[in-house]
């Protein structure tokens, strides 16, 4: 919607965030509805060179959708008021990827393939770092947005290996192939190691949080509302999706 009302910033301000907000409302009663129903939901796959690529929401996606839900309604209908202040700061790369970010962050709570699941990381990844370099101009601004990026590639690094080894030993990319498949406990160990360092440096885990102080002061409001309540969770949900659902438990 911000898009086309790109010349107008009124209007575009109160479609694109109302629309989040509804977005995320609806996100929210979906996880509500998973939860209740103690099932599962799961996609048309769409065929990928790496294999068929779906999205699954169960148990444990349900509750950070949910919680994706409340912080995304809340941060639309403030956003609405809020964010009046950059009507001349091309407005609508703001309110658009608002909306995107909302949008990569559901996706890496219910993506089933490693495709699937690292494409989404990297888009939420990128999103966010346009997000918080929007006031570009300013030097604090950019070196922030800066140290943000690359430790986000680094933890991703890790995050790549650990599927890499995940892959291999179950013969497949799909998460539902995942559980189990690690036998050697030195292995396992070892992932726990990668997916640690991997997530810790999205959830701003010592000594891997130099990111955090800087960047979320830095993102207009609205959005680091969304970073600090939402996205930084998309690595705990990581953690609990590898040692809940892949690794099984440890030592």
């Amino acid at each position: 919607a911000a898009w086309p009302l790109r010349r107008r910033p009124p209007l575009a301000n109160i479609a694109s965030h109302s629309l989040a907000a509804a977005g995320s409302l609806l996100g929210g009663l979906c996880a509500v509805s998973v939860l209740i129903g103690q099932k599962t939901v799961i996609s048309p796959p769409l065929a990928m060179p790496l294999g068929e690529v779906y999205l699954r929401v169960d148990s444990l996606s349900a509750w950070f959708l949910l919680a994706l839900g409340i912080v995304g309604s809340a941060a639309g209908i403030y956003a609405v008021f809020y964010s009046r202040e950059y009507y001349r700061r091309d407005f609508f790369l703001l309110a658009g990827l608002f909306n995107l970010f909302l949008l990569t962050m559901t996706l890496v709570f219910t993506a089933a393939h490693v495709a699937g699941f690292l494409i989404a990381w990297e888009m939420m990844a990128i999103v966010s770092f346009l997000l918080v370099n929007h006031e570009h101009e300013k030097s604090e601004t950019r070196r922030a947005a800066f140290i943000y990026v690359v430790m986000t590639h680094i933890g991703a690094a890790f995050l790549l290996a650990a599927f890499f080894l995940l892959g291999k030993a179950a013969g497949s990319l799909d998460f539902t192939r995942f559980a189990g498949a690690v036998q050697d406990q030195t292995t396992r160990n070892f992932i726990f190691v990668l997916i640690l360092i991997g997530f810790g440096a999205k959830a701003g885990m010592i000594p891997l949080h130099i990111w955090l102080p800087r960047a979320h002061p830095a993102a207009p409001s609205h959005v680091s509302a969304l970073m600090s309540g939402v996205m930084i969770k998309t690595a705990i949900y990581g953690i609990c999706r590898f040692l809940l659902d892949f690794l099984g438990p440890g030592p």
